[in-house]
């Protein structure tokens, strides 16, 4: 039994698909089908940046988030609206990162006014991402993503755009490429509707070169994005290929 907050009631004809036999998992229909969640996802996040996978709940693609665009040292500045994004930045501490919660009034909105003062006031860049939740599990709360990244470019901050997606992908309207997000992190049980099981993380061109440079190889729940990146096509398309997901924690 999974035992995780908040999934949704599965609808009756998700749950008719998944009653058959499981097919060959090195050729055939789920081979295709591997290549169209991989597309059918962006167009859900509205995105032309890849995503990756995990086979794990929300938590998992959280650590996927942290341990491949940060370092140890690094700092991060949590946006409090709510419980969950405290949570992703406690687990950030977890992993070595530096966690900064800018206080939120409960249960409202991220004040973007108090977020660009704070931007402004870190001269030195000492923020390497700012985390926040598009829509808090817990109490409903929505903040305005598009906001909080003209803060962002107010301020002239460079910090990394992480939104936490979980609750509300497929859901609400979310434009991760016109919005300028460079980590969007998000799960099958909510607002998709099927299963707990699996986590997904979108990232642009600045999280990728973040990647680079990442120091922590947590490599408890997820792996490398880059390794997995590279692998899963000739994975899928060659049983014979060697399998380093195994290795990093998901496949």
């Amino acid at each position: 039994m999974v035992s995780i907050p908040g999934p949704s009631v599965i609808p009756d004809r998700v749950l008719s698909a998944m009653h058959r036999p499981m097919p060959n998992i090195y050729e055939g229909e789920l081979i295709d089908v591997s290549f169209s969640v991989q597309e059918d996802l962006k167009k859900i996040a509205r995105t032309e940046r890849p995503v990756f996978i995990s086979v794990s709940n929300g938590h998992g693609a959280w650590e996927m988030a942290i341990s491949n665009t940060l370092s140890r040292g690094d700092k991060v500045l949590v946006l409090e609206s709510g419980t969950f994004a405290v949570g992703w930045g406690e687990m950030a501490a977890v992993s070595g990162v530096k966690a900064e919660v800018l206080p939120g009034a409960d249960p409202e909105a991220v004040s973007v006014e108090a977020l660009e003062e704070r931007l402004k006031a870190d001269i030195g860049h000492e923020i390497s991402a700012i985390m926040v939740v598009q829509v808090d599990t817990a109490t409903s709360v929505r903040n305005d993503i598009p906001a909080i990244r003209a803060a962002m470019d107010a301020a002239n901050h460079p910090a990394l755009l992480m939104v936490d997606c979980i609750a509300s992908l497929g859901c609400e309207p979310y434009e991760h490429d016109e919005w300028g997000v460079d980590i969007t992190v998000a799960a099958t049980q909510k607002g998709l509707m099927v299963p707990p099981g699996l986590g997904f993380v979108f990232a642009s061109e600045k999280a990728l070169h973040a990647h680079a440079s990442a120091d922590l190889g947590l490599g408890t729940l997820i792996g490398n994005l880059e390794l997995t990146r590279s692998a899963l096509p000739d994975l899928l398309r060659n049983p014979a290929y060697p399998t380093p997901l195994g290795d990093a924690g998901s496949a």
